[in-house]
């Protein structure tokens, strides 16, 4: 996972999510249009939010899902690193 204080959002990459779909429940419709940091605008494809747990801390977040280009499986933003 790669971790970005700077970003306002989880995110979940295309490509994990086409994976695991099948495994969670908690999926929604997101409309929502994404800013990446080189200004490119990306549209979000779902959403998931439910339970997490990373080491001895379990938390609810959200995760949004758009197509990352390969370059990470989950970013991690300033929702989910202020809960840790």
């Amino acid at each position: 996972a790669l971790f970005d204080n700077g970003a306002m959002i989880n995110a979940m990459c295309i490509t994990v999510y086409e994976e695991i779909k099948h495994r969670l429940r908690g999926w929604s419709n997101c409309s929502q249009m994404l800013r990446m940091a080189n200004g490119m605008i990306t549209p979000a494809v779902t959403q998931w939010t439910g339970q997490i747990m990373i080491g001895p801390v379990q938390t609810e977040t959200t995760f949004v899902m758009f197509n990352s280009g390969g370059n990470w499986a989950f970013l991690l933003g300033k929702p989910l690193l202020q809960a840790l």
